[in-house]
């Protein structure tokens, strides 16, 4: 089965002034990152996973975490 290259699984908007600066935690379940396969059962795959973090799509931050099962 082919996932989609990007999936949007958090969101959280923050206004800022200019050169303001805010730290912000979002948290995303492991189940979130799950998926229906082919025989429509939900499965979490163990994997690494990418994460981007930005304003819009050209510029950001990019982390990484994995999921051990």
């Amino acid at each position: 089965m082919t996932r989609p290259v990007e999936e949007l699984k958090g969101f959280v908007r923050v206004a800022l002034h200019p050169k303001e600066e805010q730290r912000v935690r979002l948290e995303v379940p492991v189940r979130d990152i799950g998926f229906s396969g082919l025989d429509m059962k939900y499965v979490v795959e163990q994997d690494a996973f990418k994460v981007w973090t930005a304003p819009d799509s050209r510029q950001g931050l990019e982390g990484e975490f994995e999921v051990q099962l």
